[in-house]
């Protein structure tokens, strides 16, 4: 045995100074190979690049060492041929440094400040090593609010024949970012009752696509009772819906519900007496409008100065004026006084001719010393004795016709009683005698549609009562607003109207009309999503377009539809997804018109692709898959901004690879492959 070597407790130790000096355990038979072999590099030597040591030599050889200790700082191979065992130096590894980024906050972009990486060669660690960092994931990546996110990076250095590529890792936390939801102020009048839908808000502080759709918002002033005195009241919001609503710390800003007065306008009952009399206001002859809930005006004063007994007719009419109204809750009201009148007149008396009915073919008779009269305003209990009675046209005979209807009864002559003439200015007013038509009913039969179609009603779709004699109805003008194509579900049912009848001797009919029902149902509506792809750490955001249709009347539109897919996250594993349709909104088109079912689309999930480098002596060859679509190869010389990439041509298709080839004897650049 010659050489350097030190075997302790199953261990070989062989120091290495250069190619030609290191030590060696020459067996002369056999060796038995086993424990541990340990190589250490003296005077700072660092072999070449396959560069060989056979540092046990033997005429044959059993077993193998069980572990190997070798310079960590490079990569090596440890074989034994026939009669040597041999280590083999390849390449150095280098040594990366990269820090723990400090914290960001959720919505800033990772950059340069978090991709910070170094290189340095190991034997020398001030010397910084030219090569690619590749960051996962990369530049311009929004990360969600969470602790302890793992960076990761690849140093491919640009020395591939000294140095190995080399990888490491940090960790990140990205902070909640503050977000403001602020309950917008509103007003009312006293009385309405406010309804909050949840969109009466505002935000400050949403990132990137997430946004706040509801707010629980409440106020002690929405009920139809709040007081103006309480005003205004607080409108807290709370429990905010949206999407990445996860990624805030939500602060919630109250608003403020202003209740403003009801009107409420008090009137003063017009009055009238005869001169003579005397006036008393018991505070009660108003009338209101405006008053809400339970509120109530008990009283008001009232004044006049036509109440007086000596007031007189030519003074009149006399202001009656409203004011100091007492009630319940009128604190809430803007209250406005009207002026009623109080009229002074004259002692009248009225002989008016009683109205008479008849039906058709009856007969009445008329003359002197009647009775069917009415009188009015006679004082003290007079009474009169009888009027002379005539009705115009004949109208109390059998056949007066309905068509002459109604017939004047004038009254004259009054006489007899206890009443005297003088006493009064008399006036006579007319009666009416009414000759009453048949009755019919004419019903509009109750028909049905869906929706979207124009429906012609027709003119027999219709039921009578029992007609007299041989009197018909042959047709009727029917109108729904249910017939046009537009009518909606929601309007359901709708009114079938009947009129304008036709037939023969109807003039001698009271004709009413009941109304028919138009159903419209819904229509068929079907909402398919769009199939889609995407690359593997790609994230898909659907807009709300990405649908079809089949269905839609009256050339109406859908604004957007729900899209749902465990496949959209950048983290979804190469295959296929379910694309999942819902709530369809937004257009000019209704829900309620329509009967919607919604079928799945498919979402293609791809791996990304690789780019290969080869060098090949003086030659670098770049080469990715050719069914890679969108892609395309770029470089640069400076990475430090980041905007000067380039477009690679002279590319080639070889088999199933774009082949791109450049001389390593050019400036130093760095590749990617960009979408």
């Amino acid at each position: 045995m010659d050489g350097g070597y030190d075997l302790t407790n199953g261990t070989l130790n062989v120091g290495i100074s250069s190619l030609t000096n290191y030590g060696v355990i020459n067996f002369p038979g056999n060796a038995e190979l086993a424990g541990t072999l340990s190589a250490n590099l003296n005077n700072g030597y660092v072999p070449s690049m396959s560069n060989v040591f056979p540092i046990v030599t033997f005429a044959s050889a059993s077993g193998n060492f069980s572990y190997t200790n070798l310079p960590a700082f490079a990569t090596w191979t440890a074989s034994d041929p026939p009669t040597s065992f041999t280590l083999t130096f390849l390449q150095l590894i280098p040594v990366l440094t990269w820090t723990n980024p400090p914290d960001l906050v959720y919505g800033t972009p990772l950059g340069s400040a978090q991709f910070n990486a170094t290189a340095a060669s190991p034997v020398n660690l001030a010397e910084s090593l030219p090569g690619t960092f590749t960051y996962n994931p990369p530049v311009g990546t929004g990360l969600f609010a969470s602790n302890s996110q793992r960076l990761s990076v690849v140093f491919t250095p640009t020395d591939a024949v000294t140095y190995t590529n080399a990888t490491t890792h940090v960790t990140i936390n990205i902070l909640k970012a503050p977000l403001t939801v602020a309950a917008s102020n509103t007003n009312k009048t006293y009385g309405q009752t406010v309804t909050f839908p949840g969109n009466e808000f505002t935000t400050s502080g949403l990132k990137y696509s997430d946004r706040v759709t509801s707010v629980d918002l409440s106020s002690s002033g929405a009920a139809a009772t709040a007081m103006v005195a309480g005003s205004p009241y607080v409108i807290a919001p709370s429990a905010a819906v949206g999407s990445g609503l996860v990624n805030y710390t939500i602060n919630y800003t109250n608003g403020t519900l202003t209740v403003n007065p009801a009107p409420l306008t008090i009137i003063a009952q017009n009055r009238a007496k005869t001169y003579g009399q005397l006036v008393t206001f018991l505070g009660t002859e108003f009338n209101t409008s405006g008053l809400l809930n339970s509120d109530s005006v008990n009283s008001v004063t009232l004044t006049s100065s036509g109440t007086a007994t000596n007031a007189a007719v030519a003074g009149s009419p006399y202001s009656i004026v409203p004011g100091s109204a007492e009630g319940s809750g009128l604190g809430n009201y803007a209250i406005t006084y009207t002026v009623g009148q109080l009229t002074v007149d004259k002692a009248a008396l009225t002989v008016t001719a009683n109205a008479e009915r008849k039906t058709y073919g009856q007969t009445l008779a008329f003359g002197n010393g009647s009775t069917r009269f009415d009188s009015s305003t006679l004082q003290n209990g007079e009474t009169i004795g009888s009027v002379t009675l005539a009705v115009s046209g004949n109208g109390g005979a059998a056949t007066a016709s309905v068509a002459g209807s109604p017939y004047t009864i004038t009254s004259s002559a009054a006489t007899g009683g206890t009443f005297n003439v003088g006493n009064y200015a008399i006036t006579y007013a007319d009666g009416q005698l009414t000759v009453n038509s048949a009755p019919l009913t004419i019903t509009s039969i109750a028909q049905s549609k869906t929706y979207g179609e124009s429906l012609n009603l027709g003119t027999t779709a219709f039921t009578t009562t029992v007609l007299s004699n041989s009197d018909t109805v042959a047709s009727v003008t029917l109108s729904s607003l249910g017939a046009a194509p537009t009518a909606t579900v929601a309007g359901s049912p709708y009114i079938i109207t009947a009129s304008a009848p036709v037939g023969t001797g109807l003039g001698n009919y009271a004709i009413t009309y009941a109304n028919g029902a138009l159903t419209v149902h819904t229509a068929a509506l079907t909402i398919t999503a769009t199939n889609q792809s995407k690359y593997q750490g790609q994230t898909l955001t659907f807009t709300g377009l990405e649908f079809t249709t089949s269905g839609l009347q009256n050339l109406e539109s859908i604004g957007s539809v729900t899209l749902s897919c465990d496949g959209a996250e950048a983290d979804a594993l190469v295959g296929s997804y379910t694309i999942i349709p819902a709530n369809a909104t937004g257009g000019t088109f209704a829900p309620s018109n329509y009967g919607i079912s919604y079928q799945n689309g498919t979402l293609y999930v791809s791996a990304l692709p690789a780019l290969q480098f080869n060098a090949q002596g003086h030659l670098l060859v770049l080469s990715w898959a050719t069914n890679v679509v969108g892609f395309s190869l770029q470089a640069t010389t400076d990475l430090s901004s980041m905007t000067g990439w380039s477009p690679v041509s002279g590319g080639v298709v070889v088999g199933d690879q774009n082949v791109v080839t450049n001389t390593m004897s050019a400036p130093c650049a760095f590749y990617r492959l960009k979408q």
